[in-house]
C-alpha cells in the first residue's frame, strides 16, 4: 500500500510540473533548432497551435490545456532583417502560475543577470534583465475580456538571444 501511495505521489508530482519550464530550459529552447523545440515541448504535453510567417518574423506556438482550456503557451520566433540588424531568436513562455514566474525570477537573479529596466507597456508591468547576449523580459499582466467573469494575473517570460 505504501508503494502504491508513493507511486501516485510521484506521478501527480511529475505531471503537475510538466507544463512548467525553468530558465535554463527556456535558454536551451531558444538556442535549439525547430525539430528539437517541437520534440521537447511535445514531450511536456504541449500541442502545436499556430505558425507566424511574416516578412521579418517566423515562428511557431504551442499550448498546454487543462480541463480543455488553453492555459500555458510557449512560442519560438526568429526575427531576421537580412543583416540590417542582428538576427534575434526568441522564446516566450506564458504561465498563470506565480510560483513558476517567481522561480524563474529567482533563477535570473541567482545566475548573475543584471537588472536593465522596468517599464509599463499597454498597462502591463515589464522587467528586463541582461547577461552577455541574453535578454530576459518578465511581464505581469491581467487577463480580462468579455468571456472572463473573474480576471486573473498571467505571466510572460521572454528570452531573446542575439546571434
Amino acid at each position: 500500500m505504501k508503494k502504491l501511495l508513493l507511486l501516485i505521489c510521484i506521478l501527480f508530482g511529475v505531471s503537475g510540473f510538466s507544463q512548467s519550464f525553468n530558465l535554463s530550459e527556456l535558454i536551451k529552447l531558444c538556442r535549439s533548432n525547430d525539430e528539437f523545440f517541437d520534440t521537447y515541448v511535445s514531450q511536456k504535453g504541449y500541442q502545436f497551435s499556430d505558425i507566424t510567417d511574416e516578412d521579418h518574423l517566423k515562428g511557431e506556438s504551442y499550448t498546454f490545456k487543462i480541463k480543455g482550456a488553453n492555459t500555458y503557451y510557449i512560442s519560438k520566433y526568429v526575427s531576421d532583417y537580412n543583416g540590417v540588424i542582428p538576427t534575434n531568436y526568441y522564446v516566450s513562455f506564458q504561465t498563470p502560475s506565480s510560483k513558476n514566474y517567481l522561480g524563474i525570477k529567482s533563477e535570473i537573479i541567482n545566475n548573475g543577470y543584471k537588472f536593465k529596466k522596468k517599464e509599463i507597456l499597454n498597462g502591463d508591468q515589464v522587467f528586463e534583465y541582461i547577461k552577455a547576449n541574453i535578454l530576459v523580459r518578465l511581464v505581469s499582466f491581467v487577463e480580462d475580456g468579455k468571456e472572463r467573469i473573474n480576471p486573473r494575473t498571467g505571466y510572460l517570460i521572454s528570452i531573446s538571444i542575439d546571434k
